[in-house]
């Protein structure tokens, strides 16, 4: 006969329980990441919701469908970029062009918030590195092509880069001598 008690197998890793700073700045990642995904449809819609009610008719003609659209460089030192739709031009912005830079930004924060909160021991200085990455690319655009949405960005990214100097957030990443995971087990 088979013995059908449940044998007790010690767990060698125990689970960490995150620490609130910890869950914060990873929610907090999570919503700069959406923050910043979001600014470039908006000015987007935003420019389309300004044209001419006849550029914004064009667009739709009344056998059906969408107008044929078409994209043209005209210059990558200016970053100018114009739209042709049917028979009109429409003028692409600079400020809606660099929006598109946090675009591809905000998917690396996406995947830094996940790790963040699943405690993933390089986290912490991805994190770190993103904030700054954020800062350059904000101080690029400011001078370059000056919106007022840049604010916001640099404000947020400013404050994230304090949180994620707070003491129990830093050493919870903090890889600790002896530890063979260096996931900051004590």
């Amino acid at each position: 006969m088979m013995n059908t008690e449940a044998v007790k197998v010690p767990r060698s890793k125990h689970r960490r329980k995150r620490s609130w700073p910890v869950t914060v700045v990873g929610i907090l990642l999570l919503l700069q990441a959406v923050f910043l995904v979001s600014i470039f449809p908006v000015l987007l819609g935003y420019e389309f919701y300004q044209l001419p009610e006849i550029t914004f008719d064009s667009l739709f003609p009344e056998s059906g469908g969408i107008a044929p659209l078409r994209l043209e460089v005209e210059s990558l030192r200016g970053l100018q970029i114009n739209i042709y739709v049917a028979d009109q031009v429409v003028h692409i912005p600079l400020k809606i062009l660099t929006a598109m830079v946090f675009s591809f930004i905000s998917v690396a924060v996406l995947l830094t918030s996940i790790a963040f909160l699943a405690l993933w021991r390089h986290a912490w200085t991805l994190a770190v590195f993103l904030q700054g990455l954020i800062l350059l690319a904000s101080l690029i655009i400011y001078f370059y092509a000056h919106h007022p949405y840049i604010y916001l960005v640099m404000l947020f990214s400013i404050f994230l880069v304090f949180y994620l100097n707070y003491y129990e957030v830093r050493i919870t990443f903090q890889v600790l001598p002896g530890s063979p995971t260096g996931n900051g087990e004590r």
